[in-house]
Order: structure tokens, then sequence, then C-alpha cells
């Protein structure tokens, strides 16, 4: 998996018995539709790793239509818990200004259980604190894509190998489709795709 990489090496503060926020519920997802993409259109896949090895199988499947142009901008890491969120962000603002993207595909967050460093403190996962500096994030993150008049759609984490790790990103789907319903932007589950029928990992599907 991905490893944090930080850029500041000073030392910070651990918050100490930070409250620990309420676990967020499961929020019931609308049944995805197939829809055509319009001729012509761009599309942008971003986030970390999982982008870039899921990126590789929306490849072929864009490559049926020649009016339509895919760009792959996915970073090991790339997470709005990450230290190097900044920089990160930075670059995002680069690849939009750059060129006007119809759709906006969204994938990451496989190492949002992790804390968050920010003005010189630590906030541990699934503290009050470290859940509102994450949905901040997450929402300036939609908001910068909004502005550029794109149809962003966030995909989930699919299901991991190690138990307790999937059970984290369960929780953390659910944090992701309960802001995207809040924002007003498509969240696409793929548990059912990529793991079993119960939405389990599995080795190969």
């Amino acid at each position: 998996s991905d490893a944090p990489q930080a850029s500041d090496t000073s030392p910070v503060k651990t918050e100490e018995n930070e409250p620990r926020a309420p676990l967020v519920p499961a929020v019931k997802v609308p049944a995805v539709t197939k829809t055509t993409i319009p001729q012509g259109e761009t599309i942008l896949l971003m986030g970390d790793s999982l982008a870039n090895s899921c990126g590789t199988a929306f490849v072929p499947l864009v490559s049926r239509r020649n009016d339509l142009e895919l760009v792959k901008h996915g970073k090991v890491s790339a997470n709005l818990s990450n230290p190097v969120f900044d920089e990160w962000f930075e670059e995002l603002e680069q690849v939009l200004s750059q060129k006007h993207f119809d759709i906006i595909i969204l994938m990451m967050g496989a190492n949002a259980a992790q804390a968050i460093v920010e003005d010189g403190k630590r906030w541990e996962y699934g503290t009050e604190k470290w859940e509102e500096i994450y949905r901040r994030r997450a929402e300036g993150l939609i908001s910068k894509m909004k502005s550029e008049g794109s149809r962003i759609y966030w995909i989930g984490i699919p299901p991991m190998l190690k138990k307790s790790y999937s059970q984290k990103m369960e929780g953390h789907n659910n944090r992701i489709s309960e802001i995207c319903r809040e924002q007003e932007i498509s969240y696409l589950p793929i548990g059912s795709v990529m793991g079993n029928e119960e939405g389990k990992y599995e080795e190969y599907k």
C-alpha cells in the first residue's frame, strides 16, 4: 500500500484525549444507472495509486471511442490526510488550469486512516478534529472541481485483504458517500464489482 510521505520533519504535538467522532452510518446510495458520454468530452481520472492501477482498466474502455480523451493524474499517497496535501492540491489546480474536463473521476482514500498534521498539531484518525479537517479538505476539493463546471464521480475504496483494514475502509466509504450526498456529486460504490457478492475481498473477480 501507499506509504505516507511528509515534506516537513519538524516535531509536531499530538493532541491527547481528543474526543472520538461518532461512527458515520452507512448512507443509502442511489442505484447506478448506465449513461452515455456525449461526443468529444474529456475525462480526468485522478487520485492516489488506486487511480493509477484502476485507470489501466479505463484506457481500453475509453479507446473504443476515438472522440473521447482520457487524462490520468494519479499520485502515490495522494490523500486528504497526507502531510503533503497542500502540494498535491496545488498540482490539481495546475492540471485544471491547463484544460477543461467535462468529467472528473476521483479515486482516493486507501491511506486515509492516518493522523492529520495541521498547524503543528497531530490529530489521530477518527477523532472529532480529524473529521472536521478531513471534511473541510474534501469539500474544498469538490468545490474546486465544481468551479470548473465538471461532472464529478467519486469512486469508493474496494474491499481489502486484511479484515480490520477493510472494515476501516467501509467506514471511510460511508464518510465519503455522505460528503458526496451533501455536496450533490455522484458516489460510486465498487465493493460488489471488485469483491464478492457480499462486497467482501476476493482474490480474483
